[in-house]
């Protein structure tokens, strides 16, 4: 009994389970084909899905966008409903928030001003648990092409930059150029998220990274120094689109880097025995073993060029068309003359693919054949043309068929030509009997046998045949014209007298012309049957063709020269040039008018005198031309597919005479990920030029406190997005997630090398806390025991400020305390005065200004302005007054008079709306008025009076980060004038004045609202962080701007 029964339970649990799976797959099938059902819908209403959209139901939405997506994908145009998709993108559904995502990205670029609502929703995206959520979001913001908010993507960017899931960082990669393309300026920025991104060592963000390098900083070669071997390590494990790029940048990286392995150019032709086997074995397929075994000629190869080399050669079996071209194209620039013969087999694997491909593939092989013919010369058949062929296929296998022949193989290829011939195509036949000639004039030692297999063509029924025969005949007996002097008079009489006798029945103009000017070059040969060739063509003059007309008269001149004493002869000549004299064609009434000159009577006895050497004399050869010529193009790229120079094209680096050093790739990379994407640290620069394993350890310990600064630089942005994260950490919390991803403890001291290892490449902790060293040496330059602020009335120069007595005050007993007040310095700094009104406009009266800067009688909004009237003319000025068209130009007092060549001063106030935005007002006099615009420099909108102290500038920094800073890297001028440069741009307040550490702040108040305006400048090695901080963001990139351009080194 409990046999049975045990059986009867499996039986039951086996049928329970088969049910439950049926089930499940029909309730998928079923899903599954409700998806799909979508896709069927012939005309969906916009209206339905519109109420679908603005419902509250999650599902009616789910359904809605279905429908979207479905006819977006059918070609149909719904950016209509562009504002109710957006409205949705708040929703908490995450498959509504993918299939919104999916619409936006898809219409954000043509709908930019309704995606620009939703800016803020966006970013709040960017902090989404689902990486997903957080890429699509990425994509939109960088699809609103607004210069407007550049600055918001390049923080976007940096966010992404240092995202913990590679999709996203891939994301952030590739929104990169679209920010370069939108505003060149932000180059600098984007460059360093570029840097950080090649450090990656996850294989799906590479690709991407190293897209971006080459559109947007493909000359910083210096970047990919202490990536090269990682990247030659995970070329293979990268995408097959990365690994295009990857190969390409390479490609230049070792053309600028690596000495030339084919010291001699022109290398000697190549060959490798090979073994029988089939075409598509795998026998012959990979040759990565010893390469210096196999390929010894004497050249020391660097030890990363080998990498390279070694590297890429598996590619060439990859499945992608395009991986396979950009490989063959590295080994052919960049590896020796022997090596590079492996990269035959793979190219000509892919004609055989559809013809667009096979047409790209075969241009490349077209150019490589004219100067390796030994790579393809093994694979002959493979080029023959097939009768489904497109022309364009056709004329590039011609062309390569010419430049791989030989004398062991052009019986063959003459045969498949002879094919060829008797195709209907006339175009395709004209080109084939070229390509004969063609693969004569290359191959001295086969003309012979070309020269045979076109005289049996001219037997051929067509008449096309017979007429490009010719053509090519004539220009071989040119070419060989001195050889079949002598010794072989018979065979080249013999083919000129078989060419007269066509002429009867050949009909084609350039045949028949052809044909003329071989009986007039040769008509020595053929005595007896020249002058009577002349007698039939004279009597069809008047029907020929114009080029055939031109023969003529040119064979006509001959025969006389060559026969001076047959009247008859001499008769036809004339006949003809009648006939020509009054002929259509102006060139051939100018040709007959100069012979007849020239060869009638003794008009011109000089010209008769040379008349045999200007009509008989000794023709040059004809020059072959190419098919196509685009050798001068770099292989693989659109400009030699097109053979012309196209956007963007970068011609391929020629080899450095002088090879560079080898240990710049040595050095470890300053901004690096370990494998869980999270920044890890690097090994320091080594100096013994020792490298470690490419996983090694060894390689987590550059920085120190790169973790520290990433994890601050996400609470500053944290606090600008609203972000719910926690601020602060446990240090139990922080062991274990050092325990977890492997980086090292946190060091508190920051060095001076490791000045840009962060994302933000200035921590805010710079400003916060300070050195006891630093602390004490700051008080005792800073030594202010008054509250008052102090305002000296001689102006000292940089070198005062810094070795002498500061404003009057004793540095010999430093103070203890923290200074509680900024460093006033003086407004007098010297200025150069700006010009109003130029004398040439207004007869003579010049009007300069320059800011006081201190406070208006007329209240905090005003700038007060000192006028500067010169009088530079010989008349007198009278009531002269600037004034403004509104409340905001407060007129100076009426100046009455000017006498010549004085000046006179007035006080001026305006109330300025904007820094970008000019005042409007006039200048008059007596006698004329003017207008003028005064456009006020940002530095001069600012005021001294109530800035912030100097122990709160790290807070408030702080506080103003995020969209409302601006800063930037450059190099700096001379480092002791940038105090008095900065007060030169900008009414400000030093707070502090670090010349030995290289710490620069200054604090004061926008005049347009009463907002904080914050200036800080640290410099490191040459390299200048400026950052300026402020509410306003027009106000602060534009006083970014014009301190950049004042402190930067020209």
């Amino acid at each position: 009994g409990a046999a049975p029964a045990l059986e009867l339970f499996f039986i039951a649990i086996t049928s329970f389970h088969a049910i439950a799976q049926h089930s499940k797959s029909k309730m998928a099938m079923n899903q599954s084909e409700s998806s799909t059902g979508f896709f069927q819908e012939s005309n969906p209403k916009l209206d339905e899905i519109k109420k679908s959209l603005e419902g509250d139901s999650i599902s009616n939405k789910l359904d809605g966008m279905k429908r979207l997506i479905a006819m977006i994908s059918k070609g149909r145009d719904v950016r209509t409903l562009f504002p109710n998709v957006v409205k949705n993108v708040i929703c908490d559904n995450l498959q509504v928030k993918r299939l919104v995502y999916m619409f936006l990205i898809h219409y954000a670029e043509f709908e930019q001003d309704l995606a620009l609502l939703s800016i803020n929703t966006f970013q709040k995206d960017l902090d989404n648990p689902s990486p997903l959520i957080r890429s699509q979001a990425l994509r939109v913001l960088s699809s609103i092409r607004l210069k407007v908010i550049t600055h918001i993507l390049i923080i976007s960017v940096k966010r992404c930059v240092g995202d913990n899931s590679p999709y996203v960082r891939k994301t952030a990669a590739h929104a990169i150029p679209k920010i370069y393309s939108l505003d060149h300026e932000k180059k600098e920025e984007l460059v360093d998220c570029i840097e950080t991104l090649i450090g990656d060592n996850t294989t799906l963000v590479l690709g991407s990274a190293l897209t971006a390098f080459s559109e947007v900083c493909p000359e910083r070669i210096d970047l990919l120094h202490p990536h090269f071997r990682k990247l030659c390590n995970m070329v293979a494990d990268t995408d097959e689109w990365g690994q295009i790029t990857m190969v390409n940048i390479l490609t230049r990286y070792a053309r600028c880097q690596f000495a030339n392995p084919n010291p001699n150019e022109r290398t000697k032709t190549v060959t490798r025995a090979k073994k029988k086997t089939s075409f598509y074995s795998d026998d012959d397929s990979d040759d990565s073993g010893d390469y210096d075994a196999e390929y010894d000629d004497g050249f020391e190869m660097d030890p990363d060029h080998r990498l390279l080399l070694r590297s890429v050669s598996p590619l060439l079996q990859s499945r992608n068309n395009g991986v396979v071209v950009a490989v063959a194209m590295m080994l052919y620039y960049c590896a020796p003359a022997a090596e590079a013969l492996k990269i035959g087999k793979p190219m000509v694997r892919l004609v055989r693919n559809p013809p667009q491909i096979a047409y790209l593939v075969l241009c490349n092989i077209a150019t490589i054949s004219r100067s390796r013919p030994e790579m393809f010369s093994a694979y002959l058949t493979e080029f023959f043309v097939y009768d489904n062929d497109p022309e364009y296929i056709r004329e590039l296998k011609l062309e390569i068929l010419i430049n791989v022949a030989t004398e062991s193989n052009i019986n063959r290829i003459l045969k498949e030509f002879t094919h060829y011939v008797k195709l209907e195509n006339k175009k395709f036949v004209s080109a084939t009997i070229q390509a004969i000639g063609t693969s004569a004039a290359r191959l001295p030692e086969v003309q012979e046998t070309c020269m045979q297999r076109l005289i049996s063509l001219l037997s051929n029924r067509s008449e096309v045949v017979v007429a490009e025969s010719v053509v090519v005949i004539k220009k071989l007996l040119q070419l060989g014209q001195e050889s079949l002097e002598g010794e072989e008079n018979t065979d080249q009489t013999r083919i000129v007298t078989h060419l007269a006798k066509l002429l009867d029945s050949i009909q084609v103009p350039n045949a028949r012309a052809s044909i003329i000017w071989i009986v007039g070059e040769y008509c020595t040969k053929i005595p007896l049957y020249a002058p009577d060739i002349l007698r039939k063509l004279a009597q069809s003059f008047k029907n020929e063709a114009k080029i055939t007309k031109l023969q003529i008269l040119t064979l006509a001149s001959k025969l006389v020269l060559a026969n001076p004493n047959d009247a008859t002869v001499s008769l036809i000549f004339q006949y003809v040039c009648n006939m020509a004299k009054f002929d259509m064609n102006y060139d051939l009434r100018d040709r007959a008018r100069v012979l007849r000159v020239i060869l009638i009577g003794n008009n011109a006895p000089t010209l008769k005198q040379k008349s045999l050497e200007l009509l008989c004399s000794t023709k040059p050869a004809p020059e072959i031309v190419q098919v196509r010529d685009a050798g001068n193009f770099a292989l693989n790229s659109l400009s030699h597919i097109v053979n012309h120079t196209a956007f963007g094209y970068q011609p391929l680096p020629e080899w450095p005479e002088e090879i560079p050093d080898p240990s710049v790739r040595n050095q470890v990379a300053r901004k690096q990920r370990n494998a869980y994407g999270m920044p890890s640290a690097a090994a320091a620069t080594t100096s013994t030029g020792g490298t470690s394993g490419f996983y090694s350890d060894e390689e987590s310990s550059e920085y120190s406190d790169f973790d520290e600064s990433y994890e601050d630089s996400y609470e500053d942005e944290d606090d600008f997005y609203g972000s719910s994260k926690p601020k602060a950490k446990s240090k139990a919390s922080n062991d274990s997630a050092a325990s977890f991803f492997g980086t090292p403890e946190v060091k508190k001291e920051k060095k001076v090398d490791s000045f840009f290892d962060d994302d933000d490449d200035f921590s805010d902790d710079d400003f916060s806390e300070e050195s006891p060293a630093m602390a004490s040496g700051a008080s005792a330059f800073f030594d202010v025991s008054n509250s008052s602020p102090l305002t000296p009335t001689a102006k000292p120069s940089t070198g005062d400020l810094l070795n002498t007595d500061l404003l009057g005050l004793s540095l010999d007993e430093p103070s203890t305390t923290p200074t509680a007040s900024p460093l006033r310095i003086s407004s007098d700094v010297e200025r150069s005065r700006l010009v109003l009104l130029k004398q040439v406009m207004s007869q003579g009266l010049q009007v300069e200004y320059l800011f006081l800067r201190r406070s208006s009688i007329q209240g905090p909004s005003f700038n007060p302005i000192q006028l500067y009237f010169i009088n530079n003319s010989d008349n007198t000025f009278r009531d002269v007054v600037v004034k403004g068209s509104n409340d905001s130009v407060v007129p100076n007092d009426i100046i009455n008079v000017i006498p010549p060549h004085s000046t006179a001063e007035a006080l001026l106030n305006v109330k300025f709306s904007s820094p970008t935005m000019p005042v409007k007002m006039t200048v008059a006099h007596q006698e004329n008025t003017y207008p003028v615009s005064l456009q006020p420099p940002p530095g001069e909108l600012i005021s001294q009076s109530g800035s912030i102290l100097g122990s709160e500038f790290a807070a408030m920094q702080k506080k103003l980060g995020g969209m409302q800073e601006v800063s930037g890297k450059f190099p700096i001028c001379d480092l002791n004038m940038i105090t008095s440069k900065v007060l030169e741009k900008a009414s400000v307040n030093v707070l502090k004045s670090d010349v030995g550490a290289g710490i620069f702040q200054f604090a004061g108040k926008c005049i347009l609202d009463g907002n904080d305006i914050l200036i800080s400048v640290e410099v490191r090695e040459g390299i200048a962080r400026l950052k300026v901080n402020c509410n306003n963001a027009i106000f602060a990139t534009t006083l970014h701007r014009e301190l950049k351009k004042t402190l930067e080194k020209k």
